[in-house]
């Protein structure tokens, strides 16, 4: 896969998404896919038995917020609690910092003061000092080495910064103060959607691939990698959703990878699927959890044309998955609501981010809190204050004196 040929996938994703927007508005267009699902020219997705694992006994995490007084939380998980339950009770200062939205953006802390921030549409790799309000490019766009293009994600691991992307590689660097430096590029033989350290010279990564006419079911249907330093696949494991056709897969199996290394175990999960699966130290599923609260968004899927629709307007997806003290996982999902009765395409959606803290040593998970706006939100935090990332502005969060 090069660049022409993801150039290409996304001028006929563009194309489809365009082709499937005349269909899906209005009553009488709904009656029309309606009918073509009811007469199997289009296949409606995620089919249940499709799924990874969907016949599992899956833990529930529940919607409703528990008794915390008697949970000792990791700090930043209680103030966060505290926080969205009492917001009044905090200041919101604007860093006059912006990107190009909630949605394509991973910010992770090196320090109290000092974050670095990937900007994945826009492909802008920074650092931002909060002490002295200065930002510092990190990273050219392109493809030669310490330049970065087509970036999926990016992950933290003590001052070692790793970026997952599309054009089949990691790069890494090494931040100290105020600056990081180009390390070194993991080369790899599919598109890097997620990666997770586990070791000095060991990484998993969640892999897309377009299946070949020789493909190994038992290999291409394993999603998630484990590569050495050189990109040499070490181990496979997770199962990937069932279907032979991309454009599907460019949808449904995007997700993450993490590995809790006091734990040694590792957590994968499915972007806009409600489950999150733990595999044990030999790669075996351990346990697996379902979201109660969670809209399942939908496809519809054209065998004819090999073209799909758009991703459901009404929808929830898993957002962030991010390891808070030494065996909670903060996780951050987005439920997104069309509004009918507007016309404005700026008042035209709702979001409601619910936050999580998942006990991986016991398998219990607490709703630490909601929060509702008209525009998409997300909070990270750190030792007492919040980065809170609004449609793409940042800005600082700390109690009120």
């Amino acid at each position: 896969m090069n660049n022409a040929f993801l150039k290409t996938c996304g001028l006929l994703f563009v194309f489809i998404v365009f082709l499937f927007s005349c269909t899906n508005q209005g009553e009488g267009n709904s009656d029309m896919i309606q009918q073509e699902v009811e007469a199997g020219n289009v296949i409606e997705h995620p089919i249940e038995e499709k799924i990874p694992y969907y016949d599992n006994d899956h833990h529930l995490i529940k919607a409703n917020e528990p008794d915390l007084a008697d949970i000792t939380l990791p700090e930043d998980l209680e103030q966060l609690h505290l926080y969205l339950n009492d917001p009044s009770a905090y200041q919101q200062t604007s860093l006059e910092l912006f990107t190009s939205g909630s949605s394509n953006t991973d910010i992770a802390f090196l320090d109290h003061s000092v974050f670095v921030v990937l900007d994945t549409r826009a492909d802008n790799f920074f650092l931002y000092d909060v002490n002295s309000g200065q930002s510092t490019i990190l990273a050219p766009t392109g493809r030669g080495p310490g330049d970065i293009a087509y970036t999926e994600e990016m992950r933290v691991y003590d001052n070692n910064v790793y970026i997952a992307m599309e054009d089949m590689r990691i790069s890494s660097f090494t931040c100290h103060q105020n600056d990081c430096v180009y390390k070194e590029t993991i080369p790899l033989d599919y598109s890097a959607l997620s990666v997770a350290k586990v070791d000095s010279g060991l990484y998993a990564v969640l892999a897309l691939f377009l299946n070949q006419p020789d493909s190994e079911p038992e290999i291409d249907g394993k999603s998630v990698r484990l590569v050495n330093s050189q990109g040499k696949v070490q181990e496979i494991f997770g199962d990937s959703y069932k279907t032979d056709q991309w454009i599907l897969l460019f949808s449904i199996n995007d997700g993450m990878i993490r590995h809790h290394k006091e734990l040694n175990t590792y957590v994968l999960t499915y972007s806009w699927l409600p489950y999150l699966y733990i595999f044990d130290e030999n790669l075996a599923l351990a346990q697996s959890f379902r979201f109660e609260n969670f809209t399942q968004g939908t496809v519809h899927y054209m065998p004819a044309v090999s073209g799909s629709s758009p991703l459901s307007p009404n929808r929830t997806t898993i957002d962030r998955i991010d390891f808070m003290g030494d065996r909670y996982a903060l996780i951050v999902t987005t439920t997104r609501h069309q509004h009918d009765d507007t016309n404005d395409p700026e008042m035209s959606f709702s979001y409601r981010n619910d936050y999580y803290a998942l006990d991986l040593h016991a398998n219990e998970s607490y709703h630490l809190g909601a929060r509702e706006s008209e525009k998409k939100s997300t909070i990270y935090p750190n030792s007492g204050t919040f980065i809170m990332n609004k449609d793409g502005e940042l800005f600082q969060i700390e109690r009120a004196n």
